[in-house]
């Protein structure tokens, strides 16, 4: 390759005192500055490829870090759900413990009610009673039954919610991982705006070297006149010409580049229909919701109406309930066979010591994981001193690397003067060597110039050793940055799984005594059954009293019932008004994302508008070139020519006075020239500014519509969030409503029945003499029909119930909940 000419801008790129022209007969020296942002490639390099490689594997070992604090987070997860399970098994141990001593209590009053009928009559009443007892469990078989059966058809109905749910939150993940794409096509769009200015710069340096070539010209001119050689100006054009051809393939590759933009446009615009038509398949499916909420609305009414009809159906049963207690009295004076009735209980007893010891394993297992995390804590402690380590290990490095820039930097003082000193040095002897008589003509260049320009190579690359040296400090300070980022990260999060294993401790501890208070409960509930039989006969004096009060209850517990029945249709009501509400936020929300794409696209198809108007602009310029570039070359082979007829011509003398006259007028002539190429390339120079100005105004822009898109999604996210928490809420205050109509019903029923053994009593009491077959017969099919009409009344009673349950659970499902919300 052949050496670069002073002057040209092959020979140190970024260093404006290289590129100064050599004094031609005394005239004065002038300065070729390339413009604003020229040759400050090596500064754009933020970090050395070490650096980079550290930065990778730093955050590849803290990615693995985050990926395993996750995991040791879906453990405790795990263990809180384990733990949630053991406490809610506790709780069923205990209700069925409970349940199970009541009808131990209710078998030993049927068994002293066997033992005390020694009659015929007795007998005979204790039989009929048998066939009720019979009857009415019959009914209680089929109750159970039936459901069951409604509880697997809700369970159903509600997988099927829930499978729904889950294809609405893909879809919705689905969105946002499609408005990621299109961040990163934007992303992709500014690097490709990147590689356009960079293309500029590259015209501009274009320019540079035309202005350079022009003093080439004058060189050469100045070299044929003296008898010289050529040869280094051909290469030189040899050079520039490659530079063109180089300059137009990468034209051509960006032009491809931006085609294939364009169809990738094409593309994400299809894909954004397709997100519509999705979204009007939601809509649809918000509709067929609606129907839905319409038919639950008519089931509803349909169970007001019941519980209206078993209102009726207990008011008229109140004296079929006389006559069925009068023969459960009967049969509760019986208290024979207790000691069976204790080795039962005592079998449940051993059950529950069973169920405790499961309960203790399941805690033994949760402390287990405990310590687990304790050392999974540990871990993090160690990684985190690792990290801070490492820290210290850059600072260390940075402190080196700063010295050693300070030392540079004096060199780079000292090179400075010294160049300053051989530059004084060099233009005397250059004015010195042009007063004096042409008599060097044809020798190489003076040593100088080779000294000069020796000392201006040191002090570039001195200034490139210095500009990496900082590029490489910045990426030091940035990883640190990072690390500091980091270790603060890995610090949160050891502060929140220490909160949890707080947390994890406090329920251990809650559970530990709740299961001390089952085993009290148990042995106060042992106590109680043997205290249950001496204060039987005390209990059945004070039924008579308690008649009257029973009448004033039950009205009580009508009323209430209405009370209860009016705040369920107000919640309902509530629920109802809220989901409106929350379809039209959804409605708004998709019109708002819908605007938002729209928008995206428009920014999107106008920075590709702006970059294309700019790169034909560029192309346009680059042709203004080639056009000029002939020119030159032309003018200049008709200087050779010249130059050839004058030296064959004329004689020495002749020669050097046509050249002096020669000279002046290529100077003027090339001063013009000079001119004007700086107009064009100042008024390049402003374009290109207008045009990094658009691109950042385009990109600012770009990024604000980003942002409103995510506040958008994360204001959307937390109405959804408060809208799930107001109807689980509401979903809690009916099932408590729900439970409380319970407990009533079974207090009256309890009630009710204890009224009746009263009038039975009574009854007997009241009675002259006994009746004939014929009465018996009669009232024995009265009570059957009273029976099966009040079984079918409760039967009616707890479908109801059931329906009210899986209307708010169906109510709870089908809210808006974000993924991953719990």
């Amino acid at each position: 390759m052949a050496t670069p000419i002073l002057g040209s801008p092959f020979s140190k790129r970024g260093d404006a005192t290289s590129e100064a022209s050599v004094p031609i007969h005394g005239r004065p020296v002038s300065k070729l500055k390339p413009p604003a942002g020229y040759g400050s490639q090596n500064a754009s390099a933020p970090t050395s490829p070490r650096n980079d490689w550290l930065t990778i594997v730093e955050s590849d070992s803290l990615s693995n870090d985050l990926f395993d604090l996750k995991e040791m987070i879906m453990d405790l997860q795990r263990d809180n759900k384990a733990l949630a399970q053991v406490n809610s098994t506790k709780e069923e141990i205990v209700f069925w413990a409970t349940r199970e001593n009541e009808w131990l209590k209710a078998e030993l009053a049927v068994l002293r009610a066997h033992e005390d009928a020694e009659t015929e009559e007795e007998r005979a009443k204790i039989r009929d009673m048998d066939r009720i007892r019979e009857t009415v469990r019959s009914f209680g078989e089929e109750w159970v039954s039936q459901a069951k059966d409604e509880q697997r058809v809700l369970r159903e109905t509600i997988s099927t919610l829930r499978a729904e749910k889950e294809r609405m939150d893909n879809s919705f993940s689905v969105m946002v991982e499609q408005l990621r794409d299109a961040q990163g096509k934007a992303l992709r769009t500014d690097a490709l705006e990147d590689e356009l200015r960079e293309m500029k710069m590259r015209c501009d340096a274009l320019d540079q070297q035309r202005a350079a070539m022009e003093h080439f010209v004058v060189e050469a001119n100045e070299a044929k006149a003296r008898r010289g050689s050529s040869v280094d100006l051909e290469e030189e054009l040899n050079v520039l010409r490659l530079q063109k051809t180089d300059f137009e393939t990468k034209a051509e590759a960006a032009s491809r580049e931006l085609d294939g933009l364009k169809k990738e446009h094409k593309r994400m615009s299809k894909n954004y229909g397709i997100l519509r038509t999705e979204h009007a398949g939601l809509q649809a499916r918000v509709a067929s919701l609606t129907s839905e909420r319409e038919k639950n609305n008519a089931e509803l009414a349909a169970l007001t109406e019941t519980t209206r009809d078993l209102k009726v159906s207990l008011i008229e049963s109140e004296q079929v309930y006389k006559v069925l207690k009068a023969k459960y009295d009967e049969v509760a004076t019986s208290h024979k066979d207790s000691l069976q009735d204790r080795e039962d209980l005592e079998q449940a007893v051993e059950d529950v010591e069973a169920e405790k010891q499961l309960v203790e394993s399941k805690l033994k297992a949760a402390r287990a994981a405990k310590l687990a995390l304790t050392e999974k804590i540990g871990e993090l402690y160690d990684l985190l001193e690792a990290s801070e380590a490492k820290t210290l290990e850059l600072d260390q490095t940075r402190i080196k690397h700063e010295t050693k820039l300070e030392a540079m930097e004096k060199e780079n003082k000292a090179l400075a003067k010294n160049l300053q000193l051989v530059a004084g040095r060099g233009h005397k002897a250059v004015g010195g060597q042009a007063r004096a008589p042409n008599v060097t003509e044809g020798r190489p260049v003076s040593v100088v110039e080779t000294q000069e320009r020796k000392a201006r190579d040191d002090v570039a690359e001195l200034g490139e050793t210095v500009t990496a040296l900082k590029g490489d400090l910045a990426g030091m300070q940035r990883a640190k940055d990072v690390a500091n980022g980091v270790i603060t990260k890995l610090r949160q999060t050891v502060a929140k799984l220490d909160g949890e294993k707080t947390q994890l401790q406090g329920r251990v501890a809650s559970l530990e005594e709740e299961t001390r208070a089952a085993a009290r409960h148990t042995a106060e509930a042992l106590k109680d059954r043997d205290n249950t039989e001496a204060t039987l006969h005390s209990r059945i004096a004070a039924l008579t009293e308690e008649t009257a009060a029973l009448q004033t209850r039950l009205v009580e517990a009508q009323s209430t019932t209405q009370a209860t029945q009016s705040d369920l249709e107000t919640v309902v009501e509530a629920l109802r008004a809220e989901r409106a509400e929350l379809e039209g936020r959804l409605r708004d929300q998709s019109e708002e994302h819908r605007l938002a794409g729209f928008a995206l696209e428009q920014t999107i198809s106008q920075m590709l508008e702006q970059r294309a108007s700019g790169l034909g602009e560029a192309e346009a310029r680059a042709d203004d070139l080639k056009a000029r570039l002939v020119q030159v070359e032309g003018e200049l082979a008709s200087v050779r020519e010249q130059n050839e007829r004058m030296i064959w011509k004329r004689g020495v003398d002749e020669v050097e006075q046509d050249q002096a006259v020669y000279c002046g007028t290529e100077d003027a002539k090339f001063a013009e020239l000079h001119k004007e190429l700086k107009g064009k390339v100042d008024s390049i120079a402003d374009e290109k500014a207008a045009l990094e100005a658009a691109l950042v105004s385009t990109t600012e822009e770009h990024e604000v519509v980003v942002a409103d898109l995510l506040s958008d999604k994360a204001a959307l996210e937390t109405r959804l969030a408060s809208s799930v928490d107001a109807n689980n809420d509401a979903i809690s205050h009916l099932e408590a409503a729900l439970a409380t109509v319970t407990a009533e019903k079974a207090a009256l029923e309890q009630e009710v029945e204890s009224l009746r053994i009263v009038i039975a009593q009574h009854q007997e009491q009241t009675a002259t003499g006994a009746k004939d077959s014929v009465e018996e017969t009669t009232e024995r099919a009265v009570v059957g029909a009273e029976v099966r009409r009040l079984n079918n009344g409760v039967r009616w009673g707890l479908m109801g119930a059931g329906i009210a349950a899986s209307f708010g659970a169906g109510m709870a499902l089908r809210s808006p909940k974000k993924p991953g919300f719990k």
